[in-house]
């Protein structure tokens, strides 16, 4: 996914996001959940992610309990069959977070 500066979008801000928690927010009509990782925050889209769980790096697909990498979205555990699509993100110094939907 390739996403420039000019089509960001504003969807949250940093202090809004837990150390090691998710929040969902909605880009183009699609949920994305977005997990802080020290200062950073990483998007990843895919069933209600929100309703699972984040726990040592991963994230914990509610329905079937797959486990993906919270850095890079890498499937760990099955039974899902794809990594988790991921969105370029920015955390400008102001505490904005802003997503590019590409």
């Amino acid at each position: 996914m390739s996403g420039g500066v000019e089509s960001m979008l504003k969807v949250a801000e940093s202090a809004e996001l837990a150390e090691g928690g998710g929040k969902c927010v909605e880009i183009d009509n699609e949920k994305i959940l977005l997990v802080r990782d020290g200062d950073a925050a990483y998007p990843h889209a895919g069933a209600p992610l929100d309703e699972g769980a984040v726990c040592d790096g991963r994230i914990v697909c509610p329905w079937h309990k797959g486990a993906f990498r919270v850095l890079d979205g890498a499937l760990l555990e099955p039974p899902a069959l794809d990594a988790l699509a991921r969105y370029p993100i920015r955390l400008d110094g102001d505490g904005t977070v802003l997503v590019s939907p590409e």
